[in-house]
């Protein structure tokens, strides 16, 4: 009589369990890096968009502001909940949604300001500022301007 080769139930159990437990300890890593990605996601957005300004108003001889947003159709609220670019005639040239929840975005700026405003040679109204992202685990990035438009990502 021939014997059928295969897998007991308990070997099978036992794999199962294995990779359970592998999962469940690398299920924490995965969702580490997801917001990490979307930090990051989020920090080139805002570095792409104050690029865009500086140069919307350099090629076009206008001042541009970006703002923070709730309604998206004048500066109101904080930075999480969106932000919208205007030029000096209040033409909005564009929209930025609201953050993900538990993420949160700040602005600092001297002179104390909740705006960036760049004049016709692209240079800033205040002197520098900087945008602060902080995860929901409360890790933190910092998109520093300097006083020409030019932007750089510090770690902190």
């Amino acid at each position: 009589m021939r014997r059928l080769s295969g897998f007991t139930i308990t070997e099978m159990l036992i794999v199962i369990g294995l990779i359970a437990i592998v999962s469940a300890f690398s299920t924490n890593a995965i969702y580490k890096i997801l917001h990490r990605e979307i930090q990051l996601s989020n920090i080139e957005k805002m570095s792409q968009v104050i690029l865009y300004a500086r140069n919307y108003a350099i090629s076009h001889n206008k001042t541009i502001n970006l703002c923070p947003s709730k309604t998206h159709r004048n500066c109101e609220g904080n930075w999480t909940d969106g932000a919208i670019l205007l030029s000096n005639n209040k033409e909005i040239l564009l929209s930025l949604p609201k953050l993900q929840t538990g993420y949160h975005l700040s602005l600092h700026a001297f002179p104390d300001s909740d705006h960036l405003e760049f004049n016709a040679l692209g240079m800033l109204n205040s002197n520098n500022g900087k945008f602060i992202y902080q995860l929901p685990d409360g890790a933190i990035e910092t998109l520093l301007i300097s006083k020409t438009g030019r932007v750089r990502v510090s770690n902190s």
